[in-house]
């Protein structure tokens, strides 16, 4: 640029000059135009080289961060899958856990409470029958004193095995308290079979 409006003022003062009289070279103006729009021009060419240059760095970086976002929202995406998974089966594993008896393998009162409410709704629509039987052991707390609890959870064990072997599938058994046991019946015809 500065040498293009060099070469343009030069013949300019070429020219005055030559018009003064003071030197004979002829008229060169339109010589220190071209030079200028010359030298333009390619300050312009070098500035749009560069632009355009950067312009194509920038979109390959572009296109490398778009590549790296697309696979971090794959691995997000993977990750959120294995964590609602994960999430799903402990709180699967959290509902066992409320709802049943670890030693005896069966209901606690809490989980045998809604199958309750469901066969007093049928019964409530329907007329379907239902009972719920309690059982208790006599003189339970005698066996824990006398012969510790391991016997204590052994009996309850053999007394839970023994109520299911006669239930059917849609009966449901609770340990309701220490030493008892809820029995839920449905669908009842006279009485509990294994009575």
């Amino acid at each position: 640029m500065l040498i293009g409006s060099l070469i343009a003022f030069s013949f300019a003062v070429n020219d005055i000059l030559n018009v003064s009289g003071v030197i004979t070279t002829g008229r060169f103006i339109s010589l220190g135009i071209i030079g200028f729009i010359m030298s333009q021009s390619f300050v312009t060419n070098n500035r749009f080289n560069q632009l355009s240059n950067h312009n194509e760095t920038l979109t390959d970086k572009l296109k490398e961060h778009n590549a790296d976002l697309e696979l971090m929202s794959e691995l997000l995406e993977t990750k959120v899958e294995q964590r609602t998974r994960q999430l799903k089966l402990a709180n699967i594993e959290l509902k066992a856990l409320a709802n049943n008896d670890s030693l005896t393998n069966t209901f606690n009162r809490h989980g045998l409470q809604q199958y309750i409410q469901v066969a007093f709704e049928s019964y409530r629509r329907s007329q379907n029958l239902f009972c719920i039987l309690l059982i208790d052991y006599d003189n339970f707390k005698d066996i824990n004193d006398i012969y510790g609890h391991d016997v204590g959870d052994h009996v309850l064990l053999i007394g839970a095995d023994l109520i299911k072997s006669g239930m059917r599938e849609q009966d449901k058994l609770a340990r309701w308290g220490a030493k008892s046991f809820s029995f839920c019946y449905q669908t009842l015809i006279c009485k509990a079979h294994w009575l």
